[in-house]
């Protein structure tokens, strides 16, 4: 059985690798803002807002393998569909070589429906836009490669996540973006707008992959032990474990579409229904406030895989108590950076006069954001128990939002406010308070005994790091 050991070094790079993700386009933001027209702004949001919704045709895979990897790497007799196996023992790599298989084949499918999507339909989208730029067809070519070819080399990141290689992750993750921002800054200087952009992510994405692809052969000779194992995977084998695997995968695409529909998919009513202009607005404060969410978010990200093998091993005390650590660092980091964000404004007015967002918005935003996350960090560890009993809510909840959305912003004259109203209003009613309650009655805990527990935990927390390994 291989135990998943979370220390300094992951810590550390997890928030440098979570840095650069959800920082790069924030690091970009000046030149983008110096360099591209307004148009050309608000055309870089909707490529992104389709990525975003290309990406959904993951359907949930990418958590679902993350959690059964750990459950394999931890030791479980067998990947079950629903909760988790009683019986563990050594890691059976077997099993690892037939889950890794099947990813093969389920990305391979995933990738060339994605390359379809996006030649046919993301292509007609993107050309119906009105815009001056005569390069907007190559640049979207070039993007569009970007986003098959990641999506097609994906499983190497849950891989590494599932058996807890949290540092090497994040490394790959450094290394890319640092590509991306490097590239795509001196394209822009050169005058290539927004092709230099979409060539920047385009190498960002190779790069990503081959230091992934490189770092999970390396990690505890794990490419050596899965060469070692002798016999064929079959299809029959794969069929399998794709039927475990699609069980609550299929619930999990269910909620990345609810979670498109309530966020990103705002950026393409804005952009249809309030011009590109607005669009672009509305993306920089989206953005900000998703860098400042996945800053907050590393603690939960980076110990899950120990949540996991707790839960698996029934210590679930031990597996509530870390949990309710990473959701006070959450609070608390949350609360720091959007006092940050905020006092940024002025900043971004004086690079973009032109910026429609104010503070009065920024801050109902922010508060959305958080209250958007909490639940989903609440609904994430039930999921680590391989249950999703919260699917069906989302999806509900997710479909009132994007027709709420619409109607405001186009029957109204709220303008942005009316995508950000909307789904606030729509948690509130439901899943705001109903998912945070669900884990503090299944513990048999109250909300101040969570709060301080992860007080507690916190301070735990913070001597390991110093310490060392988490055991």
């Amino acid at each position: 059985m291989s135990n998943i050991s979370i220390g300094r070094k992951d810590v550390y790079w997890s928030y440098v690798g979570s840095f650069f993700r959800l920082a790069a386009n924030i690091l970009l933001l000046p030149f983008m803002l110096h360099y591209l027209s307004d148009d050309d702004l608000g055309m870089w949001y909707v490529f992104a807002g389709i990525s975003q919704f290309v990406v959904l045709l993951d359907f949930g895979f990418a958590p679902a393998l993350s959690r059964n990897i750990s459950y394999l790497w931890c030791g479980a007799y067998e990947l079950q569909k629903e909760n988790v196996s009683d019986t563990i023992g050594e890691t059976d790599y077997f099993s690892l070589k037939k889950l890794f298989t099947t990813c093969k084949y389920i990305y391979l499918f995933i990738a060339l429906v994605a390359f379809i999507v996006l030649s046919t339909v993301g292509t007609f989208y993107v050309l119906s836009l009105e815009t001056s730029n005569n390069n907007v067809l190559i640049s979207w070519v070039v993007y569009g490669v970007g986003v098959v070819l990641n999506l097609y080399y994906s499983y190497f990141t849950s891989f590494l996540r599932g058996v807890g290689a949290i540092a090497e992750n994040n490394i790959a993750g450094v290394i890319s973006k640092a590509i991306q921002i490097i590239l795509s800054c001196v394209l822009l200087y050169k005058g290539m707008g927004l092709l230099g952009a979409a060539i920047g992510y385009l190498a960002s994405g190779i790069a990503l992959r081959i230091y992934s692809i490189r770092a999970f052969y390396n990690y505890e000779d794990l490419g050596k032990s899965l060469k070692k194992i002798e016999g064929r995977v079959s299809i029959s084998d794969c069929w399998k474990m794709f039927s475990v695997i699609w069980y609550n995968a299929s619930k999990e695409g269910l909620i990345m579409i609810s979670n498109y529909m309530s966020s990103q998919a705002n950026t393409l009513i804005c952009s249809s229904v309030l011009g590109l202009a607005s669009t672009g607005s509305y993306g920089i404060s989206v953005q900000l406030a998703t860098v400042v969410t996945g800053l907050s978010s590393i603690p939960y990200a980076t110990y899950q895989p120990k949540m996991l093998e707790k839960i698996l091993k029934d210590e679930l005390r031990y597996g509530l108590r870390i949990f309710s650590g990473a959701t006070a660092l959450f609070s608390i980091t949350f609360l720091f950076l959007s006092i940050c964000t905020l006092l940024s404004i002025p900043l971004i007015l004086w690079l973009k006069p032109s910026f429609s967002v104010n503070y009065s918005m920024m801050t109902i935003l922010m508060i959305f954001m958080f209250i958007d996350k909490l639940y989903r960090l609440f609904s994430s560890y039930i999921s680590n128990f391989n249950k999703l009993p919260y699917t069906q809510s989302f999806v509900v909840s997710a479909v009132f939002s994007i027709i709420l959305s619409f109607i405001l912003a186009k029957y109204t004259s709220l303008g942005i406010w009316a995508l950000i109203i909307s789904p606030l209003v729509i948690d509130l009613g439901y899943n705001a308070w109903k998912w945070p309650k669900y884990v503090l009655n299944d513990n048999n805990i109250s909300f101040w005994g969570f709060v301080k527990l992860g007080h507690e935990e916190v301070k735990l927390l913070i001597n390991k790091i110093k310490g060392g390994k988490s055991k």
